[in-house]
């Protein structure tokens, strides 16, 4: 299964387009590493090592230096889903190895409970792996695999019944019927190719060289020419046909009893769009992503429907974030994270191993509409900035702290350069709008709200008087 699955990844680029839309949505630009510890300047400390370390690709985590550490998680995901299993080493020099699932097998003499190179103990626990190595020619090299515990392997297998050791791929359900729906299409674009070429035939009428339709009942005369072309000399093999395709271009002059039928070759069928088209959207439902959002394709789908659609694969992938792969990344960063204190990179913190894990989520549809409701939400309380934001919503309090510290000293430039139009540091920051609104919404008073004159109210009058005494 696992080799089929490859197969179809490498050679069906829908297949593949799957796989790509699952690591992106579980994964994103990376999954962050936010310690929580009461100590919020040694937590900060502790995620910029951590998120250096990770964006580094020499010098980083991966022991080769082919990629970052953010890279190497999400081709860790996407084996996941293509092979069903992902898996690393951890080192001694705090750098790890990623492994292909082939590694993972039996060969030479391995002791205890072993199924396909997973090594267990009496009660079924996972104690150690055997991990076999390319040689120079990329093949596996049998004779050199090694046992190594389990305590130093990162391993998550996608096991759909209790009793399975090793993992299944995500889309194994469907690995013949995509194999058959990846020839359909095929077919279906050489057909396209061939139809293309063909505009019409030329159809012969029976008899007309003095032979019978289709062929002569005692073999071709030999006194007469039999003509399958446009020319009495014309033949093929020697055999009368009675259809002859004509290319796109040609010019002909058709003699006396010849005659030209056009031909629709009906390619692409138009049948065949609609058909691959629910193939693909079965095989997104089975790996839980919506096909309009997978594909980018949202014809025909208003915004409440294309929004219901993502919160369905927000959904359905935070089910996989937090049971699947959680454990994974969690455990990595805590290993990396002691490696950084070990080596005094970062100080001691008797709570270091306290964190949470920021994930990437797939945007709405109306990335503008969202965000204004949010702010409106904050400002009428009905959610938290950790709710709208996760756990980045200390740093963005502190980036809005940097803001409104520069809007405040551009009010204070322009107010000293126009005391008749003072405004506020939020007429910078973009919110004049949303206060207005919120505060004529949350006041009953009528008489106070009218005596409530904005910034942008002074201006509008302002402006308003300037052009009347220039006579505008």
């Amino acid at each position: 299964m696992r080799e089929l699955a490859r197969d179809m990844d490498r050679n069906a680029d829908t297949f593949g387009v799957l796989h790509d839309a699952f690591a992106a949505a579980v994964v994103g630009e990376g999954v962050k590493y936010r310690p929580t510890t009461s100590d919020a300047a040694w937590n900060k400390l502790a995620a910029d090592a951590i998120h250096d370390l990770l964006s580094r690709d020499i010098g980083g985590i991966d022991s080769t230096g082919r990629r970052t550490g953010y890279r190497l998680g999400y081709d860790a995901v996407r084996a996941f889903a293509v092979d069903g299993e992902s898996g690393l080493v951890e080192l001694n020099d705090y750098t790890v190895q990623p492994f292909e699932s082939e590694q993972v097998t039996t060969g030479g003499s391995i002791e205890g409970r072993s199924v396909d190179g997973v090594i267990s103990d009496d009660a079924g626990r996972i104690v150690a792996f055997h991990i076999v190595p390319y040689d120079d020619m990329g093949r596996l090299n049998m004779g050199a695999g090694m046992r190594i515990d389990a305590r130093d392997v990162r391993w998550m297998a996608n096991r759909s019944r209790f009793s399975q050791t090793r993992g299944t791929p995500m889309l194994v359900a469907g690995l013949d019927d995509w194999e058959r729906l990846d020839s359909f299409r095929e077919s279906e674009v050489i057909a396209a190719e061939q139809g293309s070429q063909i505009y019409g035939v030329i159809e012969h009428q029976p008899g007309d060289l003095g032979t019978q339709r289709p062929f002569a009942p005692t073999g071709p005369d030999s006194s007469a020419v039999l003509r399958s072309g446009l020319t009495d000399e014309s033949s093929v093999n020697g055999i009368q046909v009675d259809w002859q395709p004509t290319v796109s271009g040609a010019l002909m002059d058709l003699p006396d009893g010849k005659k030209y039928v056009p031909i629709d070759p009906q390619r692409p069928n138009p049948n065949a769009v609609p058909f691959m088209m629910e193939m693909i959207r079965q095989f997104c439902a089975k790996a839980g992503i919506p096909y309009e959002w997978a594909y980018n394709d949202v014809r025909g789908l208003s915004w409440s429907v294309n929004r219901a659609l993502v919160q369905m694969a927000r959904d359905r992938i935070a089910i996989w974030q937090t049971q699947t792969f959680a454990p994974y990344f969690s455990r990595l960063y805590v290993w990396l994270l002691g490696g950084l204190i070990e080596r005094g990179v970062i100080p001691a913190n008797d709570e270091w191993d306290k964190h949470e894990l920021q994930w990437s989520r797939i945007s709405w549809p109306d990335e503008g509409a969202e965000y204004e409701a949010q702010g409106l939400g904050l400002l009428k309380g009905l959610t938290t900035r950790h709710r709208v934001h996760g756990p980045l919503w200390r740093d963005i309090l502190d980036e809005r702290m940097e803001e409104l510290t520069y809007a405040s000293e551009l009010a204070k430039l322009h107010n000293s350069a126009n005391p008749e139009f003072p405004v506020s540091p939020q007429f910078f920051l973009g919110f004049e709008n949303e206060i207005r609104k919120s505060q004529s919404e949350s006041v009953s008073d009528s008489t106070s709200v009218s005596k409530d004159i904005t910034p942008q109210s002074k201006r509008t009058n302002h402006v308003a008087k300037r052009d009347n005494t220039n006579g505008a």
